[in-house]
């Protein structure tokens, strides 16, 4: 097995003051190194607006090169939205972009970028998406695509209330916009551009501001959150729906949180996290007038993988709803959130590094104060080599003024990251058949050139059947080798190219693909070398894991006879106590270790069945065929007496349509109560459970 990381401490340090201004910028340097880099204030700069007093922040967007633009709401003679690009050093580049209310940034890897933008978005029928593609710099060129919004979904008489798009790894955009509803888009941005019709996310009703997000994993699915309408007497739940990189729907959406009613306008943070998760920020009620921002990690299914912990030290009010959260090189977590001042009505903004496990890394920075709007929305950007961009708004009073943005730098103090190259084995078991896909992630500082090598020793046990590389070394920045493998070898090597710096954090550097041929262990070697941007070598290991297959036995079967409506809810399967799944049309396939196992099968009106198996090895698979029985226990509680016959008297001569019908009792489901359940029952008079089937 491979080695556990230490959780990584480190600690913010702010220098240097702000002055008052409407938008407002902050740098932050985040090295991870032992030593902090020295305090810096850079000079101020341009403000991309300069109409005072109603401007609303919307986001910050990193471009692969280190740039960002920065897009907010404007103010005069209507609501327009605006962007601006600036260098990693914060000199504003291009001319201000136009955007209509629901424009959004996609950064490409070629420093580009994208503006997504609904033209007629109050009227879905002829509601069309927008694309403009700008240059680094901000130059618009010729670039630019129209696509309808949707030709099936979303009817006229839906209220538009926002989208979100983003990125994903297989140069597709997705898009989740909110109307009564919640909808998702897929579109190709390929050397072709095109579009899939939007689709129903769920049919949750979602808030008056629904605060949706789309956030793409380090798998290459995406997962989409978004907030639900408040009801009567509850509170707003954060509802949460997983897809694949296709845009299709894995599982059934789920409620993961919930805000409390007084929380109007919700703004919830989120960011993929380092091990395929993510992670999102909230507020959550403490009583009536005060609330705590809480934190909590997910599993990309939606499956909590912390306790949630809270971020703030003192109470909140109920104005205090904004956060934003970003997942360090290292994975661990920058929180940025605006809270009212306990001595008057001011606004403070606020950072919090936190380390991978929920804990607090230092103190918390007060970064700006006496921010008199209501709605500062602090955001981080996450810029190239260890730095962080940080947005808020702040309000000034005097329509003379030019609001500026300024930048600021922080140093995080955190020791140096590893250099080594590992894989993630199955934590279950794996069984003749099985495909094993065996993660490599990258860890280190500095990195510009990966090479691996992975061989497995007895291919007959688990052969190599292929792989992928990840993103660590993104696809846009780099030189590829073609994987090269055999049924025993792995090999690969990848480098960055200019103008993209040395990588330093954490991250998917592949994915090795094997399928498991016969029960037995065998090892498996990973050996791999990394290289710094001057070619010389900060790496070379090797990393030896143990692989083992197991023999297994399929059991098949059918209980569609135990229910005549096609509803298997009620019905149960375990094999040793385990549960097991039970297919739509009735059919159920379990996989079975060698030994000794007990299948136990429960349905309403029969006795449970049971069956005992003693499974060698070479065994053949085992087809029980249709499922049948013990008929009469109409109460369940596993016996046939008079309890069942009392209840099937109650009920005898009825049908399904009639009220007094009882279904338990229908033993042989044809929804009559008869002379022929009558016999069933008297048939098994007298007999217990669980019952050979």
């Amino acid at each position: 097995m491979f080695e556990q990381k230490t959780n990584v401490s480190s600690k913010l340090k702010a220098t240097g003051k702000f002055t008052r201004n409407l938008l407002l910028v902050s740098m932050l340097g985040l090295p991870l190194f032992t030593q902090a880099q020295a305090p810096t204030h850079t000079s101020e700069i341009s403000a991309v607006n300069s109409n005072p007093g109603a401007q609303r922040l919307n986001d910050v967007h990193v471009l692969a090169n280190g740039n960002y633009v920065v897009t907010w709401l404007g103010s005069s003679p209507m609501v327009n939205k605006k962007a601006q690009t600036f260098d990693s050093n914060g000199n504003k580049l291009g001319p201000e972009i136009s955007l209509n209310t629901g424009g959004q940034i996609i950064p490409l890897e070629d420093d580009s970028f994208l503006t997504i933008a609904f033209e007629n978005r109050y009227s879905f029928n002829q509601s069309n998406v927008s694309i403009q593609k700008y240059s680094s710099g901000g130059m618009a060129d010729s670039s630019s695509y129209k696509l309808p919004l949707s030709t099936t979904v979303a009817s006229a008489d839906d209220t538009f209330k926002e989208f979100k798009v983003t990125k994903l790894s297989n140069n597709k955009l997705a898009i989740a916009f909110g109307t009564e509803n919640i909808y998702t888009k897929i579109i190709n941005i390929g050397s072709t551009i095109t579009a899939q019709d939007a689709v129903k996310t769920s049919a949750v009703a979602s808030g008056y501001k629904p605060d949706i997000n789309v956030t793409p994993l380090e798998n290459g699915d995406f997962i989409v959150t978004w907030v639900g309408r408040l009801s009567a007497q509850n509170d707003k739940p954060i509802y949460f729906q997983r897809y694949n990189n296709q845009g299709q729907a894995i599982g059934e959406n789920k409620v993961l949180n919930s805000l409390h009613k007084d929380i109007y306008v919700p703004d919830i943070g989120i960011d993929a996290t380092k091990n395929g998760g993510f992670i999102m920020t909230w507020p959550s009620t403490v009583d009536n007038s005060n609330y705590n921002l809480l934190g909590q990690t997910f599993s990309a299914d939606g499956q909590s993988q912390s306790v949630p912990f809270q971020i703030n030290t003192d109470p909140m009010r109920v104005r205090d709803a904004q956060s934003d959260v970003s997942v360090t090189a290292n994975g661990d977590f920058l929180v940025t959130w605006s809270q009212t001042s306990s001595q008057n009505y001011d606004t403070n903004i606020y950072l919090q590094a936190i380390n991978a496990d929920g804990t607090k890394s230092g103190d918390k920075v007060l970064v700006d104060t006496n921010t008199t709007l209501n709605e500062p929305l602090p955001m981080i950007g996450d810029l190239q080599a260890g730095n962080f961009v940080l947005v808020w708004v702040a309000n000034i009073y005097s329509a003379a003024d030019i609001p500026e943005v300024l930048s600021q730098h922080f140093t995080l103090s955190s020791p140096q990251l590893p250099n080594e190259l590992t894989a993630t084995v199955p934590s279950g078991p794996i069984y003749v058949g099985d495909t094993i896909e065996l993660p490599l992630s990258a860890t280190g500082t500095n990195i510009y050139g990966i090479d691996s090598v992975l061989t497995v020793n007895n291919s007959n046990i688990a052969q190599i059947t292929g792989g992928s590389y990840g993103e660590f070394l993104p696809t846009g920045q780099r030189l590829t080798i073609p994987v090269n493998h055999t049924d025993s070898s792995w090999e690969s090597a990848l480098s960055l190219k200019a103008p993209y710096e040395a990588k330093t954090g954490q991250g998917q550097y592949a994915t090795v693909t094997l399928v498991a041929n016969n029960p037995g262990s065998t090892s498996v070697s990973l050996s791999s070398q990394f290289t710094n941007e001057n070619g010389q070598y900060i790496y070379q290991g090797q990393y030896n894991y143990t692989l083992t297959v197991l023999e297994s036995v399929f059991l098949t079967g059918d209980v569609s006879s135990l229910q005549s409506n096609g509803d298997y809810s009620q019905i149960t399967i375990t094999i040793n106590g385990e549960p097991v799944q039970i297919n739509a049309d009735g059919t159920f396939k379990i996989r079975a270790d060698i030994g000794n196992a007990t299948v136990v099968i429960s349905a309403p009106g029969f006795i449970s069945g049971e069956k005992q198996l003693t499974l060698s090895p070479n065994q053949a698979d085992l087809d029980f065929g249709p499922i049948q029985l013990t008929a009469g226990d109409s109460n369940g509680n596993e016996k046939i007496d008079i309890g069942d016959l009392t209840q099937l008297l109650a009920s005898y001569r009825s049908t399904s349509a009639e009220p007094n019908y009882t279904p338990t009792a229908d033993f042989n489901r044809d929804n009559k109560i008869d002379l022929q359940d009558l016999t069933l029952l008297g048939k098994n008079f007298g007999k217990q459970g669980p019952q050979p089937f």
